[in-house]
């Protein structure tokens, strides 16, 4: 070895920097040389010992030094990723610990053939479910809206919230409103129609992307056959008519109180002979039964009716009496 690799080996050797293999060789050497006294020829057994144990001490003290730095890295290193674990565990306990969103109970109620009900919801709402009717609606309204669905009719009578809009699912259509007085008919198999007693309604054909606004005495129709909504002015009374079953007609085309008694009753009337259509009727029943109001009305207008095998009144005009 030359004399300047050995320099720059004692230099690591001091500084704790050498290899095992780069210790063994230097200390080798050392001892080497030390036989040979070329490199301390004046220094005793007891001196070149001493020089010795020095020279361990500071290799033996650099080299604590560096496992105290390492085990001070690794600690640091731990801390870290502790500290990440705890915030990692934090943000998956918030993600997968969310509290449990209060549980909603649905209310469902029905009605048969010939009768009615009368609701009242948790918001102050009235409904009067006509016959064959079916309606589900939660127990207590979210906050910030109040969502119902409906199959057959019902007549509304929704309180006042502009903060909780009230909306009706009927099939493809959707009924929203603030507050406001309405008629929904929506039954399998026939189109949907929303009549407004009062206030502001809006309809929405989800299924053909239209919507209408609706004001008092006026109607929305909704084919899905033919895929369009269309509106119209009409008498609201005549439409609400089924909840007291009070009618009063004011010369009205026979035609068109043959229809309002198909409401009224929820009964499918058909007219065979045409004759009597435009007959104009005016009376006044106070929660009649069906048949007492058409035997009243054989009074004004010439006709005939029975019932078929499928419970459908089948009328036979004949023309007016006057």
């Amino acid at each position: 070895m030359k004399k300047e690799e050995f320099i720059s080996l004692a230099k690591k050797y001091h500084e704790g920097l050498c290899s095992p293999e780069e210790q063994a060789l230097y200390e080798k050497i050392y001892r080497e040389l030390e036989q040979e006294e070329t490199l301390a020829p004046k220094w005793n057994d007891i001196e070149r010992e001493q020089k010795r144990k020095k020279i361990l001490s500071r290799i033996e003290l650099k080299r604590l030094e560096q496992q105290k730095e390492k085990v001070r890295y690794r600690n640091r290193v731990w801390q870290i990723a502790a500290s990440v674990i705890i915030m990692l565990g934090v943000g998956i306990s918030a993600y997968f610990y969310k509290p449990a969103a209060p549980k909603i109970n649905y209310i469902t109620k029905s009605t048969t053939a010939g009768q009615r009900l009368n609701l009242t919801l948790s918001d102050g709402s009235v409904i009067v479910l006509n016959a064959n009717t079916e309606i589900t609606y939660p127990e207590k309204f979210a906050t910030d809206s109040r969502q119902i669905t409906l199959n057959g009719e019902a007549y509304f009578e929704v309180m006042r919230n502009p903060e909780k809009p009230f909306s009706v699912s009927s099939g493809d259509v959707v009924t929203t409103v603030l507050g406001t007085s309405f008629n929904i008919r929506a039954f399998d198999k026939e189109n949907v129609e929303v009549t407004v007693n009062s206030g502001k309604v809006k309809v929405a054909a989800n299924a053909i992307g239209k919507e209408v606004v609706l004001l008092k005495g006026q109607q929305a129709n909704y084919s899905k056959q033919l895929g369009d909504i269309t509106t119209d002015e009409v008498n609201p009374e005549w439409y609400n008519s089924w909840i007291s079953r009070s009618l009063e007609f004011d010369l009205m085309p026979f035609k068109d109180v043959v229809k309002i008694l198909e409401r009224t009753y929820t009964t499918k009337i058909e007219i065979r002979n045409t004759a009597s259509n435009a007959c104009l009727i005016r009376g006044k029943y106070e929660d009649e039964k069906l048949s007492n109001v058409l035997d009243g009305l054989q009074y004004v207008v010439k006709f005939d009716y029975h019932f078929n095998d499928e419970g459908i009144i089948i009328i036979d005009g004949n023309g007016c009496i006057n």
